[in-house]
C-alpha cells in the first residue's frame, strides 16, 4: 500500500508519461524531418564535423522516456520531489532543443530574396538551329537598376544582322525573358531596361573535322562564402572564362557554389558575384549538397529556376542540354547515389537510350564516381574514402559504361583529377575555390594524372574528337587530354 507522501507522487505518472510520450514524440518528428530534407543524411554520414547534431536530437528523443523509466523504478524517489522537478527539467530541455532547431531552419529556408539580380542562363530547351535556347532571369519587388517599368522590362538582342524587342512581365516569383532560335557562330549583343547589358557567343557546329562544335568551361566548388574559400581564384577562373580571346559559349557549374544553401544573406553576396559574368558567358548549375544544406534546395529552385523553367528534358534538378549533336546529361546527386532512385534513374536511362549512338555524351553532376581521395576516418561514418563513391559506382556508373559515354564530369573532391574506367573518362573539376584536398591519402586505381591545385576544366568538341585542357585561374594549360570519338556504342 503506498504510503501518504508517495501516492501523490505516483498519482502524476500517467500525466508524466504523456509529457514523456509528446516530448520523445517531437524530437523524434524534427529529427526525421530535417533527415528527409535534400542531403541531410548524407552530412550525416559524411560530415564529421556536424555529426553531433544528429546525435543531439536522437538524445532528445530518446531520454525522456529513459528518465521516466528510471523515475518510476527507483523506490528512493517515491517521498522526494526534486525527483519530478529534475525530471520536468529534463523534459523541458529535450522540447526545447527540436523546437529550437526547427525554428531555426524554417526561419532561415521560408523567407525568400525579394530581389537578385539578373542571371544569364541556359534552359534544356533547343531552338530551330540546334542551339540551345538561354533564359535571362530575376527576382526583383521594387526595381534594380530602373531595370523595370509599370512591371514589365525590355530586352534589345542583336547579332548584327537582326535585332529583337522581348518583354517580360513580372510573375510570382521574379522575370523571364526567354531567348529563343539562336543562330550558330553568332555574336549577339543584349541591353535589359536601363543599365544592364552583356555580350555572347553561340557555337559554330562545325561540320567537317577541323571545325568545332563547341567550347565551354567546367568547374565546381567555389564555396563562396566559407572564410577559407580562395576568392581570388574563383574570380581568376571567372575572368578567363568570360575575357578569353576565343570564347567559351557556355559555363557548366557542378555544385557547391556557395558554403549554405539556406543562408540568404550568402546568396544574396552569391548571385550579386555571379551575376556579371553569367552575362558574357551563359550559366548552366546543378545542384551541389552544400546549396541543399538545410533545406537550401528551395533557395536554390528559387534563384536558378525562377517562374516558367525551361524543362522539356527533365526536371529542374536534372535535365539534359542539346548542342547539335553534343548531348550533356546534368544529374542531381549531393554526396553519393541516394537521389538516384527512382524516376531520376529511369529518365536517364530514357535518355540513354534516345541520344543517337554516333552523338557526344557527356554526362555532369556534383558528387564524384571514380576519384582520388583524402583520409576516410575524417568524413565517412562508414569507413568510405571520400575517393572512389562505392554506392555511385554501384548505381550510376554501369549504366555510363554500358552505354559508352564519352566523359564523366564531377565536382565535390577539392581537387583536379583525370581517370579511366571500363571505357569512360572521368575528370574532377572541384577546384574553384574551395580548400584544396592537401592529402590525397587514396588514390583510385582508375587515376591517370591528379593536381592538387584550383582551376577548371576546358572542353572543346570536334565531330571525331575531344580535347579536355585543365587550366589555372590564369588560363594557363594544366594538362591536356584527347578523347577520340570512335565506333559504335552500346
Amino acid at each position: 500500500m503506498l504510503s501518504q507522501y508517495a501516492r501523490p507522487f505516483y498519482a502524476c505518472f500517467r500525466p508524466l508519461a504523456l509529457l514523456a510520450l509528446a516530448t520523445t514524440t517531437l524530437a523524434a518528428a524534427v529529427f526525421f524531418w530535417l533527415l528527409s530534407l535534400d542531403g541531410t543524411i548524407g552530412l550525416f554520414l559524411w560530415d564529421m564535423d556536424n555529426r553531433h547534431h544528429f546525435y543531439l536530437l536522437a538524445a532528445s528523443a530518446l531520454l525522456p522516456l529513459l528518465c521516466y523509466f528510471w523515475i518510476i523504478g527507483n523506490s528512493s524517489l517515491d517521498k522526494s520531489k526534486p525527483g519530478l522537478y529534475l525530471f520536468l527539467l529534463v523534459l523541458g530541455i529535450c522540447a526545447a532543443i527540436p523546437s529550437g532547431y526547427a525554428a531555426f531552419v524554417l526561419a532561415k529556408t521560408l523567407p525568400k530574396l525579394p530581389s537578385t539580380p539578373p542571371l544569364l542562363l541556359v534552359t534544356d530547351s533547343r531552338g530551330k538551329y540546334g542551339i540551345p535556347d538561354l533564359a535571362l532571369v530575376w527576382r526583383n519587388s521594387t526595381g534594380i537598376n530602373r531595370m523595370t517599368t509599370n512591371d514589365t522590362a525590355t530586352l534589345i538582342i542583336d547579332n548584327g544582322e537582326n535585332l529583337e524587342i522581348l518583354t517580360a512581365n513580372r510573375e510570382s516569383g521574379g522575370y523571364v525573358i526567354p531567348l529563343r532560335n539562336l543562330q550558330p557562330n553568332g555574336h549577339y549583343r543584349w541591353q535589359l531596361t536601363g543599365q544592364t547589358r552583356g555580350s555572347f557567343f553561340t557555337p559554330p557546329l562545325g561540320k567537317d573535322a577541323s571545325h568545332i562544335i563547341c567550347r565551354f568551361a567546367v568547374g565546381a566548388d567555389m564555396h563562396f562564402g566559407e572564410p577559407s574559400a580562395n576568392v581570388s581564384a574563383t574570380r581568376g577562373i571567372l575572368g578567363t572564362i568570360t575575357e578569353s580571346a576565343t570564347p567559351y559559349h557556355y559555363f557548366f557549374f557542378l555544385g557547391d557554389v556557395q558554403r549554405l544553401g539556406m543562408e540568404n544573406k550568402q546568396w544574396q553576396t552569391t548571385l550579386a558575384f555571379l551575376s556579371p559574368y553569367t552575362f558574357l558567358v551563359p550559366f548552366k548549375p546543378v545542384m551541389g549538397n552544400h546549396e541543399a544544406l538545410i533545406g537550401g534546395k528551395s533557395h536554390y529552385l528559387s534563384y536558378f529556376h525562377p517562374p516558367r523553367p525551361e524543362t522539356h528534358y527533365g526536371s529542374p534538378l536534372y535535365y539534359r542540354i542539346d548542342i547539335g549533336n553534343v548531348n550533356i546529361l546534368m544529374l542531381y546527386l549531393l554526396w553519393d547515389s541516394r537521389e538516384f532512385r527512382g524516376e531520376q534513374k529511369k529518365w536517364l536511362k530514357r535518355q540513354l537510350a534516345d541520344i543517337p549512338h554516333d552523338n557526344w555524351i557527356f554526362v555532369m553532376c556534383h558528387a564524384s564516381i571514380y576519384a582520388s581521395g583524402t583520409n576516410p576516418k575524417r568524413y565517412s561514418a562508414r569507413g568510405e574514402a571520400a575517393g572512389d563513391n562505392q554506392m555511385m559506382i554501384r548505381d550510376v556508373a554501369p549504366l555510363l559504361a554500358k552505354r559508352g559515354v564519352d566523359a564523366v564530369f564531377t565536382g565535390h573532391n577539392h581537387h583536379l583529377e583525370a581517370l579511366v574506367q571500363a571505357g569512360v573518362h572521368y575528370f574532377i573539376v572541384g577546384g574553384m575555390g574551395g580548400v584544396l584536398d592537401n592529402e590525397l591519402s587514396y588514390i583510385s586505381n582508375s587515376s591517370l594524372w591528379r593536381c592538387q591545385t584550383h582551376g577548371f576544366a576546358e572542353v572543346v568538341v570536334f565531330p571525331n574528337y575531344s580535347t579536355i585542357t585543365f587550366r589555372t585561374p590564369a588560363g594557363e594549360i594544366i594538362k591536356a587530354f584527347i578523347i577520340e570519338k570512335g565506333g559504335s556504342k552500346g
